[in-house]
């Protein structure tokens, strides 16, 4: 298989073996996209497939296939002197109908060679890359003149590749998979037994087993990022239902101590990062809190505290030299950016930019998980509301005099020593402002405070702020604040108030290559962004928490709950009457007049054709709920990633979606949202809502009681829709429902790979059936009383 790159709407054509040789197809290992008229005039007019991807350990990577070499010709054949179509597929033709795995191709490439020349005051030097010389720029005196002279030259190469084989999930490996998750297959499920029974009643046994053989096939080559629970639901879709309900509980439940070791646990096993080999995350030498008053104990205490996990912080990236961890501190807002500006929802698709992005995802491969999850651990025993208010006691019995204010700092400082971390404070009872980009740790006694430091750079890998008590503001102007991690471990934890956090991008719970936590334990708050907030991780985990009150959450685009590759973004709201928006801001790729991109509210996404998605989970536990976004958004999954929107209680919610909403999956991805009570309202604006599963996806909306209001009137793909091979399940349990779009069992069409999809419309919670139909290939139409 070849992987095309394109914008919108790239699917992945499998390789089509033929009927006389039994050998595997063959597969290169590499997406390209055609090289446009400009750049063929830059590369002296010939034209070809440029390279922007190489897949880890595949016959291209093996031959020396480089990302940005651009294919001329294969096997004596030209690709011509004018611009290729993007719809020309002739290579990838050629390799799916006359090549096996094991025969050989000879590419002709074009690979540019840059030289760079640097001279200053008549010594002249060789620059490696623009990344050095942008560091010799950066260094560069006043006054001082400089010359650099750099030469690009578009060399021709032959390259002779032995083709492989497409890689597909191992059984083997499977059965492993499926022993982590046994408990989810002993769960009792009689939405799955009742789905069992429909295909068996109709004699449809041997048709959904051939869709589970095309629901697991990969799209993407096992990249290292795939994670197990995504691979068990593709291979399970009917077990979606359980998997969601069993898991929001799971995460509830280890919530209600608002401490937060037992929810990195589960977020790590989430991740496939075995933390279970170790009967404890905690290293031998960190000691259990103090149980005295003595302050001397607690400030050692502390600081052994903060010396482990940065420690653990350096190990996690131990693996990574000085200079890519520079390159990582310089170009991962840029890959955020992309990823931000990019049309199809994490697909990165810019010509100029993968190389760089590239290395980057490579390069997040080496982070040692285990060790960067421990320094969070490690970090957040700090935030034991048990040892904290021992704390207090031991600082009153130590009668410390109130300090002068430091610079950046104002208002009572009553202790403060510096670290290796950083500087860590001790804010006294009154109004305190923080604005110090060197503090390391904050521990607040009291007051309303004011926090402006931004805190969660690679310059801070462990940082730490905890706040008892005052209805407190937390501003950030710039990126990376808030209870966030990138490169290392970010924990904001305020204990009690009426608190305002705004922020721009990567704040409030955020994780990037790192940890980043954000538990507001009580009061009315009111969260705002503008993007990758309350939330949301890349390559980590990214967790908020808040255990209290009448809460607005406000953001625009990958926020509340978002997961990318190898990572987890968790919001959860214990309780109260919330509200959650995201949109307004990024025009709908689609170009739909008036509609927004969200990709949130409970969204696990993939970069596709370049990395495995992550797991997304919003929960609100309790209260009169409102939930209204943009496209890809309240419990979906894109790309290999999962998404889980559950909201508990009695109370009557609304949803207000876009397109892809409410339940949906696309290209191999996992989504569901489940809502227990209450009258709620569904509603979306442009279609692919209420569970709508696309391309291999499996989707579930489950709504288990209440008069319910569903209104999809007018929208395409809605209400227990699949095509191409996907899967759907609406289901509504009891109570007096009104759909505002016709019960015929949505199946589209099944084009891409062939086969059949499978969809279940399923009413009422009774055991009786009064009504049952099947349409299409193959939905289902069941009423029960």
């Amino acid at each position: 298989m070849i992987c095309i790159a394109c914008i919108n709407g790239c699917r992945f054509a499998a390789p089509i073996p033929s009927a006389d040789d039994d050998r595997p197809p063959a597969f290169l290992g590499v997406s390209y996209r055609p090289v446009s008229g400009a750049e063929c005039k830059s590369l002296q007019k010939v034209c070809g497939l440029r390279v922007i991807q190489v897949f880890p350990e595949s016959a291209a990577e093996k031959a020396g296939l480089q990302v940005g070499d651009v294919i001329v010709g294969f096997d004596g054949r030209t690709l011509g002197t004018e611009s290729i179509p993007s719809g020309d597929n002739l290579f990838l033709q050629y390799i799916q109908n006359h090549k096996r795995a094991g025969d050989s191709l000879f590419l002709e490439i074009l690979r540019t060679d840059t030289h760079i020349r640097m001279k200053r005051d008549g010594d002249e030097s060789v620059i490696p890359d623009l990344d050095k010389l942008n560091d010799r720029l950066r260094r560069q005196p006043n006054e001082q003149s400089l010359s650099v002279t750099i030469e690009r030259h578009s060399l021709p190469r032959t390259i002779a590749v032995t083709l492989g084989a497409f890689q597909e999930s191992d059984p083997t490996a499977y059965e492993k998979i499926r022993a982590r998750f046994s408990h989810y297959e002993n769960t009792p499920d009689p939405i799955a037994d009742l789905m069992q029974g429909l295909i068996r009643n109709h004699n449809l046994s041997s048709q959904y087993q051939d869709f589970q053989s095309q629901l697991v096939q990969n799209e993407l080559p096992d990249d290292r990022f795939h994670l197990d629970i995504v691979e068990y639901i593709r291979r399970n879709p009917m077990k979606l239902n359980t998997v969601g309900l069993q898991l929001s509980k799971e995460i509830v439940t280890m919530a209600d101590g608002r401490s937060f070791g037992d929810l990195i646990n589960k977020s790590s096993e989430l991740l496939d990062v075995a933390v279970e080999r170790t009967a404890t995350l905690f290293p031998q030498d960190i000691p259990l809190p103090p149980t005295s008053t003595d302050f001397t104990e607690h400030i050692q205490y502390i600081q052994t505290i903060l010396a482990a996990a940065l420690a653990c912080r350096h190990q996690a990236f131990g693996g990574i030299s000085q200079d890519d961890q520079d390159f990582l501190t310089r170009h991962i807002p840029r890959l955020l950016e992309n990823i931000t500006q990019s049309c199809n929802s994490g697909q990165i698709d810019n010509p100029d930019t993968p190389p760089d992005d590239l290395r980057c995802i490579a390069l997040c491969h080496q982070i040692d998980y285990q060790k960067l999850f421990t320094s969070a651990r490690i970090s957040a025993a700090l935030v034991n509301p048990a040892w904290l208010a021992l704390f207090q006691e031991s600082v009153k019995a130590a009668r410390l005099p109130a300090g002068n204010s430091l610079p950046g700092v104002s208002g009572q400082i009553i202790y403060q020593a510096q670290t290796d971390s950083g500087l860590f404070l001790i804010g006294g009872y009154g109004p305190n402002r923080y604005g110090r980009d060197d503090i390391a740790a904050v521990i607040d006694l009291g007051g309303d405070d004011l926090y402006v430091d931004g805190s969660g750079s690679p310059n801070h890998p462990v940082n730490i702020r905890i706040d008892l008590t005052g209805d407190d503001r937390y501003e950030a102007s710039s990126d990376f604040a808030q209870g966030t991690g990138f490169m290392g471990v970010g924990i904001l934890a305020d204990l009690a108030g009426d608190d305002q956090y705004t922020g721009l991008r990567v704040a409030q719970g955020a994780g990037v290559m790192g940890v980043g936590i954000l538990m507001d334990a009580a009061g009315s708050d009111v969260y705002r962004g503008q993007e990758l907030n309350q939330g949301v991780a890349y390559w980590g985990m990214g967790l908020l928490l808040d255990c209290g009150g009448d809460d607005r959450y406000e953001s625009h685009f990958h926020s509340q709950g978002v997961g990318g590759p190898k990572g987890i973004g968790l919001l959860l709201d214990t309780s109260g009457d919330d509200r959650y928006y995201a949109s307004g801001k990024y025009p709908s790729c689609y170009g739909t007049p008036g509609m927004f991109q969200g990709l949130s509210q409970g969204f696990g996404f993939g970069l596709r054709g370049y990395a495995a998605g992550g797991i997304g989970i919003l929960i609100d536990n309790a209260g009169r709920d409102r939930f209204e976004a943009g496209d890809f958004s309240q419990g979906g999954g894109y790309a290999l990633g999962m998404g889980l929107l559950k909201n508990s209680g009695n109370n009557d919610d609304t949803y207000i979606g876009s397109r892809y909403a409410q339940g949906f999956a696309a290209h191999s991805a996992a989504g569901i949202l489940i809502d227990e009570g209450g009258n709620d309202a569904y509603s979306g604006l442009v279609g692919a809502v209420q569970a709508a599963a696309w391309d291999r996806g499996v989707a579930v909306l489950n709504d288990q009681a209440g008069d319910d209001v569903y209104n999809a009137q007018d929208l395409f793909f809605a209400q227990g829709a699949a095509a191409h091979n996907g899967f759907s399940l609406f289901m509504d349990g009891a109570g007096q429902d009104r759909y505002l779009a016709p019960k015929d069992g949505k199946i589209g069409a099944n084009t891409y790979h062939g086969g059949c999809s499978f969809s279940f419309f399923i009413d009422g919670d009774g055991d009786a059936i009064v009504s049952e139909r099947v349409t299409g290939e193959y939905g289902f139409v069941v009423e029960r009383r």
